[in-house]
């Protein structure tokens, strides 16, 4: 696992994109799909089908080969995160706030809610955060913002902070236009929002 940290990031993120990518649109009950059923299962639940090509077309090879030989997503963000890679930090962050609340639901006596993409870093998520924030890397930004309401729960104004943390990211260099990669991941394929035909 030693070697670039940035490599190893993007690494991560490939692979934990196109297993949700799997999950989401090429699996139904345990069964693979491929792309003709996919997108009849799309029209059939009123999804975007254009959501669904884009994904095949970035993951399709990835998901048809044994990646056991690649590691898990999981181990490559720990490596990237142990090694300091700002963005590593930033959403390793986030993944261990987010499965602090969860846990906090459990203990309140919610049914208890697993994440597909846990992370095994033990760390503190604000120093992780702290660290990050150095680098000014616009997508650390970006993470800070989607990070806040975990942060701060009780602050009534944590959407208006998110939003300010994202413009200041976009400020900072983020590719925000509207056929952005940005912005394209944020649109799923039941997302009626999402408008490919004026991107």
């Amino acid at each position: 696992r030693a070697g670039n940290p940035d490599a190893q990031y993007y690494l991560s993120r490939a692979l934990e994109f196109c297993e949700d990518v799997n999950r989401s649109y090429f699996s139904r009950h345990g069964q693979p799909l491929n792309l003709d059923q996919a997108m009849q299962y799309a029209v059939r639940m009123h999804w975007r089908v254009e959501v669904v090509q884009i994904a095949y077309k970035r993951c399709h090879e990835l998901n048809n080969r044994d990646t056991s030989e690649l590691g898990t997503a999981q181990q490559w963000l720990a490596s990237a995160t142990e090694a300091g890679q700002p963005l590593a930090e930033s959403e390793t962050a986030f993944k261990l706030l987010t499965q602090g609340v969860l846990e906090q639901f459990a203990r309140a006596g919610a049914v208890p809610t697993s994440i597909h993409d846990p992370s095994t870093v033990v760390a503190d998520p604000r120093k992780l955060l702290y660290k990050a924030v150095q680098s000014r890397e616009p997508e650390v930004l970006l993470e800070i913002g989607e990070s806040y309401s975990l942060l701060n729960p009780n602050d009534p104004d944590s959407d208006v902070v998110r939003y300010a943390w994202m413009l200041l990211a976009c400020e900072r260099g983020l590719d925000c236009t509207v056929s952005s990669e940005f912005l394209n991941d944020g649109c799923y394929a039941w997302d009626s929002s999402c408008d490919f035909a004026t991107s």
